[in-house]
């Protein structure tokens, strides 16, 4: 994941902060304090100039190449102003502190760069509070110009103050707390309450003590600063009186840091100052501490910015325990690239938001062409591939139509094997009933015949081949000839041809008369499917002394196929 700087830029000394998030939470990946003597060949620095080679000796000691940072302007040369609104609309906001900007800023509103936070509303609602802070360009234009030459980009510029208080509620620091940093030429005072924060910069600061000291003492600054920072206020014999010469210069310093407090409790008199976090270079002083606990009623400790991350072991042994507290103006700034912080200041000018906006702006402009021509690129690809796919799938459609054309064909071959067998099993279908019709007859003949006749031929269905074989047979006997017209059979059924299914030919024999064959005619016409009964040919003759009478009978039955 990517990782972001904080840049905190003081009097005296430069300190760094670079963080990334993780799925753990904020990492400190690496940490920086640069005091400006300690930098190779500094006493021949451009006083302008010194931050920008700090930087950079910076930047090429950690091995960062390019980065972009939220960096700190120094707190001596911003304007500070609390303001209480009117009861307004939100919308409104804006308009009035514009308005009050002009009324309260003691310049001109085109030779400043400014920006405003609004704080909760007040305890009794009838109005708001906001936190302006105002800077000169000309100030400003300086120090970005050092600072862009480095190569290192600004994405904003923050308050230290502001930069403190994003820190405290990240770390979850109490209301009724107050932090104090103690730099090299001013003094911030912020205090944490239910309300919000409210900050104040006092001028007495690290350099006044060293100051106050070498001039009472009738010692160089050197010498001061380090009694300063190794003996404090736990000097013994000899340095007892300089430790209460530092206490009297210190006394008046926490006498302002109190009056600040009175001041916002007449803002705020439900406010109860609990705990005091201390930081900047005096704090350091050995026992200030202790000499802080005797002038208030508080918890007094160090401020440990990193105590709610993770230490990377990049890092090292540094920033060690009592160097900690450095780095906390730092640490709120990189903080508010990865975490959404409360209080969102930047006093980049107008001009230089503008050109970012439009920068930004270029950028995603770029970045959607270079995504249309990708986009565009790919249909080309894709439109390619495509005809491809289509070509191929066309062969592939030829080829199974070339398959389906066969067997189409085959299947034409089969439909009329189908249908000629559909039409055999018609005919099969009414032979069968034909068979049936034909069991009916039989059975129906079997109850209308007398016990004296019987037959000698069942045939069913007769072609006109044979029936005129027959017709023909029968005019080659004159005597069965006479006798057919003594009984005038109707050979009108022979001049016609007989082919139809419905038709049944039966020769019998009775020794009885023909009385007996009209019964049976007449009864075998009484059934309601049997249409019509013709007696073809009847004959007599004598048998072993008997008379016997052959006849011929054609049976037509109804048309019964369905």
């Amino acid at each position: 994941m990517a990782s972001y700087l904080g840049v905190d830029i003081g009097a005296n000394s430069i300190k760094v902060a670079e963080l990334k998030k993780t799925r753990r939470g904020v990492v400190l990946k690496k940490a920086g304090y640069f005091p400006y003597n300690e930098i190779p060949s500094f006493d021949e620095l451009a006083l302008g100039s010194k931050e920008a080679e700090v930087l950079r000796w910076i930047l090429s000691q950690n091995q960062i190449k390019k980065a972009e940072a939220i960096v700190a302007v120094p707190s001596q040369e911003i304007f500070t102003k609390y303001i209480a609104l009117p009861p307004v609309k939100y919308e409104q906001v804006d308009q009035i502190v514009h308005f009050e900007a002009r009324q309260q800023i003691p310049f001109h509103e085109e030779d400043i760069s400014w920006a405003y936070h609004l704080l909760s509303s007040d305890v009794n609602k009838d109005n708001m509070n906001v936190v302006l802070h105002a800077i000169k360009n000309d100030f400003l234009n300086s120090f970005i110009e050092n600072i862009t030459d480095t190569k290192l980009s600004i994405k904003a510029l923050d308050v230290p103050g502001m930069a403190l208080y994003n820190l405290a509620s990240y770390n979850n620091v109490s209301t009724g707390s107050m932090l104090l940093d103690i730099g090299q030429d001013q003094t911030e005072v912020l205090i944490v309450s239910d309300r919000g924060f409210w900050s104040r910069n006092l001028s007495l600061s690290g350099k006044h003590f060293t100051d106050f000291l070498s001039e009472k003492m009738k010692i160089n600054r050197t010498l001061a600063e380090e009694f300063k920072q190794n003996v404090g206020f736990k000097g013994e014999g000899l340095d007892s009186y300089r430790s209460e010469v530092l206490e009297e210069i210190v006394g008046k310093l926490l006498d302002e840091v109190k009056k600040t407090e009175e001041d916002y409790l007449s803002q705020d008199p439900k406010f109860s100052l609990k705990k005091i976090y201390i930081t900047g270079g005096s704090s350091r002083m050995l026992g200030m501490i202790d000499f802080m606990v005797e002038k208030f009623d508080a918890e007094v400790e160090l401020l440990d910015p990193f105590e709610s991350m993770e230490i990377s072991s990049a890092v090292g042994s540094t920033p060690s325990e009592e160097m900690r507290h450095f780095f906390g103006v730092a640490a709120g700034l990189a903080l508010r690239q990865i975490l959404p912080c409360p209080v969102q200041i930047n006093l980049l000018p107008k001009e230089v938001k503008k050109a970012r906006y439009v920068q930004k702006i270029f950028f995603i402009l770029w970045a959607i062409t270079g995504l249309l021509v990708m986009f565009f690129a790919f249909c080309v690809y894709d439109t390619k591939f495509e005809i491809n796919r289509v070509s191929e799938g066309s062969k592939r459609l030829k080829k199974e139509s070339e398959k389906f054309l066969k067997l189409e064909s085959s299947i034409g071959e089969k439909v009329k094997r189908i249908n000629s067998l559909e039409a055999k099993l018609i005919e099969l279908k009414k032979v069968s009933l034909k068979k049936l019709f034909l069991i009916d007859t039989l059975l129906d003949l079997q109850k209308v015949t007398e016990d004296d006749m019987h037959y000698t031929l069942l045939q069913w269905g007769l072609s006109r081949k044979e029936l005129m074989e027959w017709q023909n047979h029968l005019k080659k006997d004159p005597q069965r000839k006479a006798l057919l017209k003594s009984q005038k059979i109707d050979f009108s059924l022979l001049d016609k041809g007989i082919a139809s299914l419905n038709d049944f030919l039966i020769q019998g024999v009775t020794n009885d008369s023909y009385l007996k064959i009209d019964n049976l005619k007449i009864a075998l016409e009484s059934y309601d499917y049997i249409k019509k009964v013709d007696v073809q040919l009847a004959e007599e003759k004598i048998v072993e002394d008997r008379m016997q009478i052959n006849y011929h009978m054609i049976i037509n039955v109804e048309n019964r196929e369905s």
